[in-house]
């Protein structure tokens, strides 16, 4: 049987066996997704623990932090106060989601820190758009409560992210209000 023809022999109604030509086109398909599979042509190198926390350490600093020193209580300057950090979180964490952990550092990293500062940044962008609608109603009550609420859910939130900041050496993102 020349190239030209079948690729494969029939061998009784049901049997197909392949011939020399698609064992070396499986072969080399076997091969090809071995290199796919060990890194083989990557255009990002793997980094190091080191390499990465000097990554974070960076965004964190050019983001500033977003919660330092002494939150306003006062209802109207408390929305003030948070509406000033919306875009410092939101260019923080864009810029964090665009960092690549080392492999084994992978699910820690979305789920002890960008899953939680996602959530920081809509639980403020909530808290800022229910304080809006109390502060220009004048019902302070409610909005000192609304005041308590948030910062007791940033605060909670934050001690589990700084946590994994001291713990892996990015000390630049620590929260040090809390």
């Amino acid at each position: 049987m020349d190239s030209g023809q079948a690729l494969s022999e029939h061998r009784g109604p049901h049997a197909c066996v392949p011939t020399r030509a698609m064992r070396r086109v499986s072969i080399a398909a076997v091969l090809l997704g071995l290199g796919a599979a060990a890194g083989c042509g990557s255009s990002t190198p793997a980094v190091t623990h080191a390499e990465f926390v000097s990554q974070v350490n960076a965004v964190c600093r050019a983001a500033g932090n977003p919660y330092k020193g002494r939150r306003p209580t006062d209802p109207k300057a408390f929305l003030a106060f948070l509406q000033a950090q919306v875009p410092g979180q939101e260019n923080g964490l864009r810029a964090l989601k665009k960092l690549r952990p080392p492999q084994a550092e992978k699910p820690t990293w979305s789920s002890e820190i960008l899953s939680p500062e996602q959530q920081q940044l809509d639980d403020t962008q909530m808290a800022i758009a229910r304080l809006q609608s109390f502060v220009s109603g004048q019902q302070s009550g409610q909005a000192a409560m609304v005041v308590r609420q948030t910062v007791d859910g940033l605060d909670g939130r934050g001690l589990g992210i700084n946590r994994y900041w001291t713990t892996n050496g990015m000390t630049d993102c620590v929260d040090s209000s809390l």
